[in-house]
């Protein structure tokens, strides 16, 4: 007989596949076969997710059990840690950056608004020096007619057209950049699209154009690159884990723990810390006080997880525990600068 699931052929009376798995069936599914399916997988999950954040309790077990062969009893390391992750910002966006981005948003959204509307007005202006031209034809220069269509163009242009600066680097040569300033009309935003600014005032090289593009986004719609950055948060923390763990790595160079022990103990921690982090900002609508506690015990967590792991003594432990938490700062400053910057360009 052969598998319909993976075309390995065996014997017709077993009662699955030995290649893949496969149950021997004829291709029918009953309810009851689908319901037990079902009830299985989620049981199944159930039980490894409840191990899992059982042993994240302990400080250091996850990460223990998890070199002596016991793998398969626990959520895999770096999906806990990517679930958590989404977890903790999907937090914050909801309850935290909600209050900060609103205020950010607001502010400079008004400048972007602020220039379309100049970009308006001044078409505006535009339209009306030929409207009162024509206007003044059809009174035959009545002078009433001419005083007031003069007074109305006086007073809608007490306001001068408005420009703003849009700054961009010039490539002199392969290694010298030179900074240049481009005066653009806030009429053009309306008048041309953005892919064709860059032209209208000789941003020509690609990368003095695109410098001219990501800016004006970024005043017209800021809001597209507040989206866009904290979206980026969750890659940024997975990336700069390997560099966090290369500090461990030197921290306990003497001792015989591979890299990737020290990788999958800071997903664990970290996965812990972002969980109860989560949980905090839930509970802290209701009692403010609560997120300050959690983020001391979530530090008290790492150094005791860091003692039970490496198994030092507890001063040496936290001379090490010191030292990462002074370069984790650095390192965590350096890859937010680097997705800022990232950020603005390819938003």
């Amino acid at each position: 007989m052969q598998c319909p699931n993976c075309s390995n052929s065996f014997d017709p009376q077993m009662e699955f596949c030995p290649n893949c798995g496969q149950k021997n069936t004829d291709g029918r599914v009953t309810l009851r076969e689908l319901l037990d399916d079902l009830f299985e997988a989620i049981f199944n999950i159930d039980s490894k997710v409840f191990r899992t954040l059982g042993g994240l309790i302990r400080p250091g077990k996850l990460t223990i059990d998890f070199f002596q062969g016991r793998q398969k009893r626990y959520v895999n390391p770096l999906r806990l840690f990517f679930v958590s992750t989404l977890i903790l910002f999907g937090m914050i966006s909801y309850y935290a950056s909600g209050r900060i981005n609103s205020f950010v948003e607001r502010e400079i959204s008004d400048i972007g608004d602020s220039v379309k509307r100049d970009g308006y007005r001044d078409i505006f202006l535009d339209e009306l020096d030929s409207t009162i031209a024509t206007v003044d034809t059809m009174f035959n220069g009545d002078t009433l007619a001419s005083t007031v269509l003069d007074s109305l163009g006086v007073k809608m242009k007490t306001q001068k057209r408005d420009t703003f600066e849009v700054n961009v680097l010039r490539m002199k040569n392969i290694t010298t950049f030179e900074p240049v300033t481009f005066q653009v009309i806030s009429q053009d935003l309306v008048k041309y699209k953005l892919e064709e600014l860059p032209a209208i005032y000789g941003a020509n090289h690609w990368f003095e154009s695109l410098i001219f593009r990501q800016q004006i986004k970024l005043i017209t719609s800021p809001r597209s690159f507040t989206v866009f950055l904290f979206g980026s948060f969750t890659w940024m923390v997975l990336i700069m884990m390997p560099a966090v763990a290369l500090i461990l790595k030197f921290l306990y160079i003497r001792r015989k723990t591979y890299y990737i022990e020290h990788l999958v103990f800071l997903f664990h921690y970290h996965s812990f810390a972002f969980l109860v982090l989560a949980i905090g900002l839930f509970l802290s609508q209701y009692w403010q006080p609560l997120i300050n506690f959690l983020v001391f015990g979530v530090y008290i967590y790492f150094l005791w997880a860091m003692k039970a792991f490496y198994k030092q003594g507890w001063f040496k432990t936290f001379i090490k525990y010191c030292i990462l938490n002074f370069s984790y700062v650095i390192i965590l400053s350096i890859f937010f600068s680097l997705t800022i910057v990232v950020g603005v360009f390819v938003f």
